[in-house]
């Protein structure tokens, strides 16, 4: 991960490991101890940012993120129009791109013909 996000290329090491297999092993298992203890601490700051006490590990009661009647008042939103549709991925590209640049059969299903808009905005490479 740290060379997938570019951090500690100083520390990087030579390709050829002078170290025995079971001094390999025995570095990768610290590793992913390390990591796995940060991630836990990474959960235990947000879960207390999101009620708003920032710097502290203590633990946070857990509530549901969703509730019943927030589900009922989306339902009732999408009943109302007030919300997006299924198809808005596709209302939103076909208004922004012209249909000369798309070529969609038309026996083809919705999912494939929203990923070749996709596709054909990406090979736009124009500012908008």
């Amino acid at each position: 991960m740290g060379s997938y996000l570019k951090l500690g290329s100083q520390r990087k090491r030579p390709e050829k490991s002078q170290d025995s297999p079971r001094a390999l092993v025995k570095k990768q298992k610290s590793i992913r101890s390390l990591f796995c203890q940060n991630k836990e601490s990474a959960a235990k700051y947000i879960s207390n940012v999101e009620i708003g006490v920032f710097p502290s590990t203590k633990e946070v009661e857990m509530i549901s993120r969703w509730s019943c009647s927030q589900q009922s008042r989306l339902d009732q939103a999408k009943i109302n129009g007030s919300w997006q549709s299924n198809g808005w991925l596709g209302k939103e590209l076909d208004f922004m791109l012209s249909d000369t640049l798309l070529v969609v059969p038309i026996n083809e299903s919705e999912s494939e013909a929203v990923l070749s808009k996709i596709t054909a905005f990406g090979d736009l490479r124009s500012d908008f």
